[in-house]
């Protein structure tokens, strides 16, 4: 975990909201780079977050299991991570998803070493590969792949060794597992390196589904709900914002993600479409993550999924 307060900028657009005084919102993400993640980072950088009063602690996480953690033990206010995470409300975690933030999951993709035999998709039967976690999206996605297939859930064998890509790169060398499931602007920018080729795009066989969201704890909700609506709505301001500039939303995120400028810029185009601009939770991507939670044994059965999720503090359109 590493914890950090993300720099404001001084000086608030002359047409900002009525000042609040400054909050200060503890917010997880369960990986660092991940595209969808980065509208915290641009919120913050851009002076959006600043303009509704809301001061950004920010503590990355290595997996899913690590930040659901911390949100058990009341160390954050709101978390980002994968939409399969909504399996931990049913197991008791105290806090709900409060916006879909991405849809089909275009930002990952399945990678195999440069020189790697596996030439093709279906030369990865029985083949191992690196998930982060047991019971997150990057386990779901390997999963599904494999069902994709028609291989069944034991199609290939994963291997949960968290999110270190540097890692990742030196299994790979070492053929400690044959494929990793990781950014596809890693993919891209360690095939050109010639450490890594891009096999498939997760995107390619999973369509309907709620790839991230927003997770608030029932504390916030309840002693702070105006604070929470204040965040949403800092949160989609941004997402509009990285929509209508892209040349600036690239330079905030490259220190970040560490991925080349022209990597970023694909990504770029190749996630941004599936970012939210309103946070609803579609029925079908519903469906599909109900099963998810079922496929990867965090739960015995599909849940109701509207005790799981709120649309309460998503910010009203604009008429």
């Amino acid at each position: 975990m590493r914890p950090r307060i993300l720099p404001l900028l001084a000086l608030l657009l002359p047409f900002a909201l009525p000042a609040h005084a400054a909050d200060t919102l503890r917010v997880g993400k369960d990986t660092v780079q991940g595209f969808p993640m980065m509208p915290l980072n641009v919120g913050v950088q851009s002076g959006i977050f600043g303009k509704y009063g809301i001061e950004v602690q920010e503590l990355d996480f290595n997996g899913a299991a690590k930040m659901q953690t911390a949100m058990v033990a009341g160390d954050l206010d709101i978390g980002i991570g994968g939409g399969p995470e909504m399996a931990y409300i049913v197991k008791g975690a105290p806090e709900l998803a409060v916006a879909a933030t991405s849809g089909a999951p275009v930002e990952l993709s399945l990678a195999v070493a440069y020189d790697s035999p596996i030439r093709a998709p279906d030369d990865l039967k029985g083949k191992r590969v690196w998930i982060s976690s047991f019971g997150g999206l990057s386990n779901w996605l390997v999963r599904e792949f494999a069902r994709s297939r028609g291989w069944g859930p034991d199609g290939v064998t994963m291997v949960p060794l968290g999110a270190s890509q540097q890692a990742q790169v030196a299994a790979l060398k070492t053929r400690q597992i044959d494929a990793v499931i990781t950014l596809t602007a890693n993919s891209l920018q360690l095939q050109e390196r010639q450490q890594a080729r891009l096999l498939i795009v997760c995107s390619d066989y999973v369509h309907d589904f709620i790839s991230h969201g927003l997770f608030a704890t029932n504390t916030l909700m309840q002693k702070n709900p105006a604070l929470l609506r204040r965040f949403l709505a800092g949160w989609f301001e941004t997402v509009a914002w990285m929509n209508a500039h892209k040349d600036e939303t690239v330079k905030i995120v490259v220190p970040i993600s560490g991925f080349s400028a022209e990597d970023q810029a694909h990504d770029y185009d190749m996630v941004m479409p599936t970012i939210s601009t309103t946070g609803k939770f579609e029925p079908k991507a519903l469906e599909v993550l109900g099963r998810s939670f079922v496929d990867v044994g965090m739960l015995d059965a599909v849940p109701d999924m509207t005790k799981l999720y709120t649309e309460a503090y998503l910010p009203k359109p604009v008429r």
